[in-house]
């Protein structure tokens, strides 16, 4: 319990210290919606952005680090995850969006070390996505993938998810 009490006192004092910058969703103007299923992941956003910048930086954080006890965020995008944490936010649309994840410590996961794992798009206007964050397991092997796809409504009605192929992303020089 003193570690938990300490460990809370760190990170509020990280946050009004300002080095933790929370994802702030557009108020006003075009949006669409975006869905984060977590998988264990911790993920930035940067909106308006088509690149990541240092591992150091904290700018939109939209991970739930210690808070997965809560309730998932929901904004109304349809087909929920069956299980699992996640959260949905309102982006920007018609400009570029880039999301990226970090799992465990330098994305090292069992001895295997995952591929930086960040995409760009351009969201489209009242459309809705999801990204998440999948580690796979093959024999001996694991591989992090993080996917990102479209939620599209069918004419009778029904929702359908389409994997997209979004632009991989980069650091910011």
């Amino acid at each position: 319990m003193f570690c938990c009490s300490i460990l809370i006192m760190f990170l509020l004092t990280l946050s009004s210290c300002g080095l933790v910058h929370v994802y702030k969703e557009p108020e006003d103007g075009s949006k669409a919606r975006m869905r984060v299923v977590y998988g264990g992941a911790a993920f930035k956003f940067y909106p308006g952005g088509i690149c990541t910048k240092s591992e150091a930086d904290s700018y939109g954080q939209v991970s739930r680090w210690f808070a997965n006890f809560r309730s998932n965020k929901d904004v109304g995008i349809p087909l929920k995850p069956e299980k699992g944490w996640y959260d949905e936010f309102f982006i920007r649309s018609g400009v570029p969006f880039t999301v990226t994840a970090n799992y465990g410590y330098d994305l090292y996961v069992e001895q295997h070390k995952c591929n930086p794992l960040d995409f760009t798009f351009f969201p489209l206007k009242d459309a809705d996505y999801e990204t998440e964050f999948v580690l796979i397991k093959h024999g001996k092997q694991k591989f992090c993938i993080l996917s990102l796809s479209q939620i599209i409504k069918n004419d009778d009605g029904t929702y359908k998810k389409e994997t997209m192929k979004p632009n991989i992303g980069y650091k910011c020089e």
